[in-house]
């Protein structure tokens, strides 16, 4: 298995652990003139198109429209949304029968497509090239429209972290898993997430950096008898991950309709509250990481921190953004550790 399949599996896996049940099946007819397998993707397709002027706001030089990407119904049918025509063996679909936005730059084609990377049956490729002088991602299609936009933008952000980000990856594969089993490590980072979940909430300036301090206070408590491979990858882990989820919430939000106005921290908030269930004490550190990252990036655009993006994309982590947004006082942090943990201990 190359390095690129092994990052596409590895990503498809997690993020599928992650982000808990689907949505209900949306319930609406193919458009009139496609195949019932074909109609759904030109359903989820269009939602893309359409929202792509707006997702492209949403990280500077990530997603350029119209963007290039694909959708596939498994064993069935792919489509591609491209300027450009693919490669055979895909064809063009009939202008009439494609909404406005999918009209002259939608393709679908059928059965296996060579070079185009599967996983258990499902087209998962971050890297596809099918069209001539392009990388797009593909994706397979979830239960519903806006679930798919969420999930394409995400990983199409991680193939954009590849090409973009300052150390994308992690170079040490160490983990200390004692170090992460501990009960104390596991309460400690609940009620961090606890913590995150009230950040949250709607509240004014002073009460958003209180929550925030008591979250930094406890996260300096935990790490004091963390082991440096556990936070090493806690910390890479919520830079990449939480990010892909920040961006891929967002488009799944900005392409819904009728639209829902606080979905993504509806959202955020369900997975910092959700019981974990990891096979092991690494996966459950990776699972968090969605949920934490995606919180901290809220909460840095609540506290008008104007350029996390940019910082983050040049190596900063979320924990040393969110610290230095708002800085422990000090010899506040031990008090902060205690008195949190006391309360909780009370619940």
């Amino acid at each position: 298995m190359t390095e690129r399949s092994i990052y596409a599996w590895f990503s498809l896996a997690v993020l599928v652990a992650a982000c808990g049940p689907l949505r209900p099946q949306s319930g609406t007819e193919p458009p009139a003139g496609l195949a019932p397998a074909v109609g759904p993707l030109v359903e989820a397709g269009a939602r893309v198109a359409r929202a792509s002027p707006e997702i492209s706001k949403i990280w500077a030089g990530f997603w350029q429209a119209p963007h290039a990407f694909g959708i596939a119904k498994p064993r069935e049918a792919v489509l591609v949304v491209s300027e450009v025509a693919p490669e055979s063996p895909f064809a063009a679909l009939p202008r009439n029968a494609l909404p406005p936005a999918l009209r002259g730059r939608a393709y679908v084609a059928h059965g296996v497509i060579q070079g185009l990377y599967a996983t258990q049956g499902n087209y998962f490729d971050l890297h596809a090239r099918i069209v001539p002088g392009t990388e797009l991602t593909v994706v397979f299609m979830k239960a519903d429209p806006e679930a798919t936009v969420e999930f394409l933008v995400h990983e199409a952000f991680h193939a954009f972290q590849l090409r973009v980000f300052s150390t994308p990856r992690r170079d040490d594969d160490a983990f200390d898993m004692p170090s992460a089993a501990r009960p104390e490590f596991t309460s400690l980072i609940d009620l961090e997430r606890s913590l995150l979940a009230s950040g949250l909430e709607p509240m004014g300036r002073d009460s958003l950096e209180q929550v925030v301090r008591s979250y930094l206070a406890v996260r300096q408590r935990r790490y004091a008898s963390t082991a440096e491979s556990v936070r090493g990858e806690e910390l890479h882990l919520e830079r990449i991950e939480g990010s892909a989820h920040f961006v891929g919430l967002t488009a799944g939000a900005m392409s819904a309709d009728p639209r829902r106005p606080g979905s993504v921290e509806k959202t955020v908030l369900e997975h910092l509250t959700m019981e974990m269930e990891a096979p092991d004490a690494r996966w459950a550190v990776r699972m968090r990481s969605y949920g934490t990252g995606a919180a901290i990036a809220i909460l840095l655009g609540r506290l008008n921190v104007v350029d996390w993006k940019t910082r983050l994309q040049d190596g900063a982590t979320f924990h040393e953004l969110l610290a230095g947004a708002v800085p422990l006082r000090p010899g506040e942090a031990e008090a902060l550790a205690r008195h949190q943990i006391e309360e909780a201990g009370r619940d």
